[in-house]
């Protein structure tokens, strides 16, 4: 499960996240929906423990974003920023690739074997 408690987290003089709360239980389809500017990315950023949040609190399975970082990267599967493609040259992730990188990088996830 995912909890997410008074998030907030500032860059300068502009507040990126402002209070978010919310949970987003295990075998669910969840998604932060918002306009451009809302805090979305800067909310995965800190789920995916890149970035730490100015107050609040979110957890993966119970175990917090910042004091147990490592245990929360042992637990998701995400690729939020690059991914190097077969030329050997970077671009921005995206859904489609993310999900082709998770079931490379783990076979069980879709039966298949690593070429």
């Amino acid at each position: 499960m995912i909890e997410v408690e008074g998030l907030k987290k500032a860059f300068r003089k502009v507040q990126a996240v402002e209070n978010v709360s919310f949970q987003a239980r295990d075998g669910a389809i969840t998604g932060l929906i918002g306009p451009n500017g809302a805090g979305k990315t800067t909310t995965l950023r800190i789920l995916y423990t890149i970035l730490r949040p100015d107050a609040g609190a979110a957890a993966i399975d119970g175990f917090d974003t910042v004091r147990d970082r490592r245990r929360v990267q042992q637990r998701i599967g995400a690729c939020p920023i690059t991914v190097a493609s077969t030329s050997g040259s970077r671009r921005a992730s995206t859904s489609a690739i993310s999900v082709a990188f998770m079931a490379w990088a783990d076979p069980s996830l879709n039966g298949a074997s690593r070429r």
